[in-house]
C-alpha cells in the first residue's frame, strides 16, 4: 500500500512548518511510533494528553490522518534537516 503524504503545505518550507509545532508536540511526534502509554510514561504526561497532542495538535498541523503518516512525515523532515545542515556546512 502506498501512503501519499505531502511533506508540507503549499507555499511553506519544511523548516518553517515544523517550527509551528510546540516543543511538546515535537517531543510527542518524535515518539509517535511508540504506543500512547509508553509516550506518556517517557514524557511524564497522561495517555489522554498524548492523544490530545497528537489528534488535536500534531496531526492537523502536519496534514496527517494516522500515526503512520505522522511517523513518515517526521522521518522525512529529519532527513531534510540533515541535508540542510550539510549544505550550510559546505
Amino acid at each position: 500500500m502506498i501512503i501519499r503524504l505531502d511533506s508540507q503545505p503549499a507555499g511553506r518550507s519544511a523548516q518553517s512548518y515544523i517550527r509551528r509545532l510546540t516543543p511538546r508536540e515535537e517531543q510527542v511526534l518524535a515518539l509517535v511510533s511508540l504506543p500512547n502509554a509508553e509516550i506518556a510514561r517517557l514524557l511524564g504526561i497522561s495517555v489522554a494528553t498524548v492523544r490530545s497532542i497528537l489528534y488535536d495538535g500534531v496531526f492537523p498541523k502536519i496534514g496527517a490522518e494516522t500515526r503512520a503518516q505522522a511517523a513518515i512525515w517526521y522521518e522525512r523532515q529529519q532527513g531534510e534537516d540533515e541535508m540542510e545542515q550539510r549544505r550550510r556546512a559546505a
